[in-house]
């Protein structure tokens, strides 16, 4: 399964929970400047909004937007994925200390 496509609406989704907006951006309404950023994976992490965010986050963002397939992750990289594995640790921390 090719994951690239859906990869930008995870990241998407994902840049805007981290961050509070979407990692392709462009200056007004240009979408023909934004298509060509996004094909040529042209994303930048700006430091106002991304300074307290986890390298390992910014490592899973840029391997999910990888525009070569062969590095790219997939489904498995996805999940094995350190931010992915310290994410998980944490919520199962969570609910052990939870007494509900």
């Amino acid at each position: 399964m090719e994951y690239w496509s859906n990869s930008l609406y995870f990241v998407s989704d994902f840049n805007h929970r981290l961050c509070g907006y979407k990692p392709f951006r462009t200056e007004g309404d240009d979408d023909e400047l934004l298509f060509d950023k996004i094909k040529k994976g042209e994303f930048t992490f700006p430091s106002e909004e991304w300074d307290d965010i986890s390298g390992l986050a910014k490592d899973l963002v840029k391997r999910l937007l990888e525009t070569d397939p062969a590095k790219r992750l997939d489904a498995d990289g996805i999940m094995n994925h350190p931010w992915m594995k310290a994410t998980e640790q944490m919520d199962s921390e969570e609910s052990e200390s939870d007494p509900d």
